[in-house]
């Protein structure tokens, strides 16, 4: 079992933690199918919307950004994408959070296929909780609406709307108090159900403690694991594009006309611009670092040139499918980092709010996994005896 300072200083070690081929792995998986989902659902909304697929491809590329001035369907189908590339992070996260738990207790061969495994059977858990906490809000701003057509009854409205200020006061203040719930919760519930196999009550219960007893720690753990996360991500990105030149100035050692037209072509397939609703100091930070990496082309790529044969092209879309792999190996060490992060971050919250150490490992909870691994073995061996007693 790692020993824990349960402090701040454990956030420091999710660089290292969150630094494994096995949960970069699980977090590229991720990234990749709600990135495909979403992109999907993406261009439907575009396309829904009467926009033609060259117009969104010339200005998004793989990733639509946020509709302006959308029918209500187009927005539905847009919400559609987000919300399964969150499923597929949330899932991916507690997969993430479950194998970093079990390398703090010790356990550091906990597998990818048994991770995801666990990640599925607790479902409901980390994504039905955010989705509680929205619906309540939704409760309360409709039957708010309701209650405010009262107030359109001829002379007594006035008084119904001052008999009610206050009311409405607290309704919307309680509204905030869950707004904020809401975010802790899809911050935490992968990392509260990694843990501690906690159903949708139980992981709502453990987030409204934290918020009301830790909430500093929690702000100020998690804004702290950001920057730690985002200069992971910059470190690795930047060793990533060093090895990439490093790879392209050799191969143009022999091909050096060949190599100079499929990165040309390979270059139009990738844009990465930041999304529309960003405020302009983060635009201006995120084209700073790409000039940074002598890559702020990406942000404005260039147009397709015909290739002087098939095979160029060919070649041109492979590196650029590279290349987004690429990508998304950066992005998954973030995201890693963060969800690993959670873990140490609850894991010391919990320690503060009730002197509670999780990892150490409990009787019952080794006597669980015998049992189950017992049961998976008979079951194993029980299958062939069946088999051939069927075949006789």
């Amino acid at each position: 079992m790692r020993k824990l300072h349960f402090n701040y200083k454990d956030v420091f070690t999710a660089c290292r933690i969150g630094f494994s081929a096995k949960k970069m792995w699980i977090m590229f998986l991720g990234l990749l199918i709600g990135g495909i989902l979403y992109t999907l659902f993406g261009y439907l909304a575009y396309l829904s919307a009467g926009f033609s697929f060259t117009e969104i491809w010339r200005d998004y590329r793989l990733c639509p950004g946020l509709p302006y001035g959308f029918p209500v369907y187009s927005y539905i189908l847009w919400a559609v994408g987000i919300f399964l590339f969150l499923i597929a992070v949330l899932t991916s996260g507690t997969a993430v959070s479950k194998v970093a738990y079990e390398q703090l207790r010790g356990e550091e061969f906990f597998e990818i296929k048994e991770s995801y495994k666990y990640a599925f059977k607790n479902f409901r858990s980390y994504v039905f909780s955010p989705l509680l906490i929205l619906l309540f809000i939704i409760v309360i701003i409709v039957s708010g609406l309701i209650l405010g057509l009262l107030t359109k009854i001829p002379y007594v409205g006035e008084l119904i709307l001052a008999l009610l200020s206050i009311p409405a006061f607290a309704a919307s203040l309680f509204i905030v108090y869950l707004g904020i719930i809401f975010l802790f919760t899809l911050i935490l519930a992968p990392a509260i159900v990694g843990i501690t196999k906690n159903d949708i009550f139980d992981t709502l219960f453990e987030v409204f403690s934290i918020t009301n007893e830790q909430p500093w720690r929690m702000v100020v753990y998690s804004c702290l694991l950001k920057v730690l996360s985002g200069i992971g991500m910059i470190v690795l990105g930047a060793f990533t594009i060093l090895a990439t030149r490093l790879g392209i100035s050799v191969l143009n050692l022999v091909v050096r006309g060949k190599m100079e037209d499929i990165l040309t072509n390979a270059s139009y397939f990738i844009q990465l611009a930041p999304v529309n609703f960003l405020p302009p100091f983060l635009k201006i930070l995120h084209q700073g670092i790409l000039n940074l990496f002598g890559i702020g082309y990406l942000a404005t790529p260039g147009f397709f040139f015909t290739p002087p044969n098939v095979t160029i092209g060919i070649a041109a879309v492979v590196l650029a499918i590279v290349f987004y792999c690429l990508l998304l190996f950066v992005l998954s060490y973030g995201w890693a980092i963060w969800f690993s992060g959670q873990t140490l971050i609850y894991t010391v919250l919990v320690k503060k709010k009730d002197d509670r150490n999780l990892l150490e490992v409990k009787e019952e909870e080794e006597e669980e996994i015998k049992t189950e691994k017992v049961k998976e073995e008979v079951k194993s061996e029980e299958a062939p005896e069946t088999g051939k007693t069927e075949a006789t």
